[in-house]
């Protein structure tokens, strides 16, 4: 950070000014210095607005506002808690929604997708967390975002309704059931070491109690 500061006051690479700018915003993002790299995106984005690397800046923009909102959510004493998270993911998911919005072939478009969906379902906003979900390419789904098929078959058991009263109705929740147990499935066999995952025992749990609910219909 240090470095990028001197090469920026001392203009001592002009020609590349808004690649140094741009990696400031994100040694001072993991660095945790959210506020601080958030006024050097602000900065990055007034100046070299039509700049190749404005979505990289963008997405680091997002991911400020994500990880303040998460810490925000793991602070047992916040005081006005419901309506202070909605308004802190709500900036989160806003951000995130500019950079699909002006980026869409943006290299960390999954990654962008994924955050704006966790800020949806921490605020207990299932569906519109599933919808964007859905959209994060199976082959995508690894690594750092593994967590997808949980994340996406628990959305659907959270919103799917259980009134199976009649044919049609038992066979929409069929299908989703069906979809709840393949993505299970699928999340439990991508894990390199599915013991030592801390969503394994709940996964398991969950995939229980989907067969278990498709039993039931029949």
């Amino acid at each position: 950070i240090v470095t990028y500061d001197t090469v920026l006051k001392e203009n001592l690479i002009p020609d590349r000014a808004d690649e140094a700018t741009q990696r400031r915003c994100t040694a001072l993002h993991l660095a945790g210095k959210h506020a601080e790299s958030d006024a050097a995106c602000q900065q990055f984005l007034q100046q070299f607005a039509k700049s190749p690397l404005a979505p990289a800046v963008l997405f680091r923009f997002a991911e400020n506002a994500y990880l303040v909102a998460v810490a925000a959510s793991n602070n047992a004493q916040l005081a006005n808690r419901d309506a202070e998270l909605k308004k802190l993911f709500g900036e989160a998911i806003k951000r995130y929604d500019d950079l699909l919005k002006k980026h869409p072939e943006f290299q960390y478009v999954s990654l962008a997708r994924f955050g704006q969906a966790m800020s949806h379902y921490k605020l207990g906003e299932f569906e519109p967390a599933q919808t964007i979900l859905e959209k994060i390419p199976d082959g995508d789904r690894a690594g750092d975002l593994v967590g997808v098929p949980y994340l996406l078959a628990d959305s659907i058991l959270r919103t799917m309704s259980t009134d199976s009263n009649d044919a049609l109705a038992a066979g929409r929740m069929s299908q989703q059931l069906d979809t709840v147990i393949k993505l299970l499935d699928s999340f439990v066999a991508s894990l390199p070491d599915a013991n030592k995952h801390p969503l394994t025992p709940d996964g398991l749990i969950k995939l229980g109690h989907a067969h278990q609910l498709a039993a039931s219909l029949v």
